[in-house]
């Protein structure tokens, strides 16, 4: 019993680390440049960063750091800047949302 418990604690830990943190740190990182004016180029450097990640993992690579490979690890790493990027992404179409929301209504008032 004690080893399942275990192993949904560390499938639970896997993904918060992987999916949920790097998620809210775009969110929060979008966030609070969102007054500026260039604040979208944020969101462009995160999605460039995530792609060249993204194509890095596709090296062939043999080296191996601690029994893992350099692959590998720029697997993890390109999750977590790709999260990072969607949670930019994701906060960037909602503030737009709003914006035009916004200017919408002081229009028609």
């Amino acid at each position: 019993m004690n080893e399942i418990f275990a192993s949904y604690l560390q499938f639970a830990e896997n993904f918060l680390v992987l999916f949920i943190l790097p998620f809210c740190i775009g969110t929060i990182l979008r966030t609070v440049f969102r007054k500026k004016k260039k604040g979208v180029i944020i969101t462009i450097v995160l999605g460039v960063i995530s792609a060249i990640m993204y194509f890095m993992v596709y090296t062939d690579s043999a080296a191996t750091v601690f029994g893992i490979t350099l692959r590998e690890s720029f697997a993890f790493f390109s999750m977590g800047v790709l999260m990072v990027f969607v949670g930019s992404l994701i906060t960037e179409i909602v503030l737009a949302i709003i914006k035009r929301k916004k200017d919408n209504n002081s229009i028609s008032a």
